[in-house]
């Protein structure tokens, strides 16, 4: 439900921990128009579970592929569970090298054990910046899950190599 619209800068709120509103901003002919948007507990509860939902949808699909895999042998390689673009949130950009308008892509290479768990990270191919080299290997180490590679059908350790495009938004 649209509750209001107005111009200017946009501002969510949260409060007492509920979220009271979401704001939209739409870039239209050189103007900003800001519709907020009040979403109660019954549907953020309700988003949340369409949520759950799509991601459990999705684990018995990986699942299936993988009980195929282990029936007939096959080899297949390590896979991410959930999105592998929520391991590094936006909020994650340290606000000192955003202040110095630092930016850069870093190329890596994760090891990945036989249970799926990342047991390593390493920096192929630098951004240019130690720090967000750093932090790039840091919240991988922390969030990065996956289901193991498979070899015959049996799990094994591997690695899974990707990169991350550090960037400044535009305000």
């Amino acid at each position: 439900m649209i509750v209001h619209r107005s111009r200017g800068k946009a501002i969510a709120t949260i409060v007492g921990g509920i979220i009271a509103a979401v704001i939209m901003v739409f870039i239209i002919d050189r103007c900003t128009r800001v519709d907020m948007i009040i979403i109660d507990d019954s549907m953020f509860q309700e988003i949340e579970e369409e949520r759950k939902a799509r991601e459990a949808a999705a684990d018995k699909a990986v699942e299936a592929e993988r009980e195929q895999a282990r029936i007939n042998g096959l080899s297949i390689p390590p896979k991410p569970k959930g999105n592998a673009g929520s391991w590094i949130q936006k909020n994650s950009y340290p606000s000192s090298l955003l202040k110095a308008g630092v930016q850069g892509t870093v190329s890596y290479t994760l090891t990945v054990n036989e249970k799926g768990i990342n047991t390593n990270c390493e920096v192929t191919k630098s951004s240019g910046s130690r720090d967000l080299d750093s932090i790039t290997c840091s919240k991988l180490r922390k969030f990065a899950r996956f289901y193991p590679a498979l070899k015959n059908g049996r799990p094994i350790p591997s690695t899974y190599s990707n990169r991350v495009r550090w960037v400044i938004p535009k305000d």
